[in-house]
């Protein structure tokens, strides 16, 4: 009985938290005003082929202890201060498929 109640309240979790992500982005792209900032873009591209490196945990770029910031983390996190949030959404998504 307990296992079934558990599962349930997983994937209440799940829809909530995909609810709430999905209309956060949606209200980040209605209020930005370009996906990618003008002349951001060369950087953009530069951040997110770092992220999927850093995603397909090559070898040079583990951090020794394995801490709570991943490498692929801190590239998407670059590419939100660069003022493109809905990009590094999109590239994070993309890295866990």
């Amino acid at each position: 009985m307990s296992n079934k109640r558990s599962h349930g309240l997983v994937d209440l979790y799940v829809l909530v938290v995909t609810l709430v992500a999905v209309s956060l982005a949606a209200a980040v792209g209605f209020l930005g005003e370009a996906i990618v900032p003008h002349g951001k873009g060369t950087y953009v591209a530069i951040f997110c082929i770092l992220l999927f490196i850093g995603e397909s945990k090559p070898k040079f770029l583990r951090f020794v202890d394995g801490g709570q910031v991943t490498p692929g983390w801190a590239f998407a996190f670059s590419i939100v201060l660069l003022g493109a949030p809905l990009v590094a959404i999109a590239a994070m998504a993309a890295c866990t498929l």
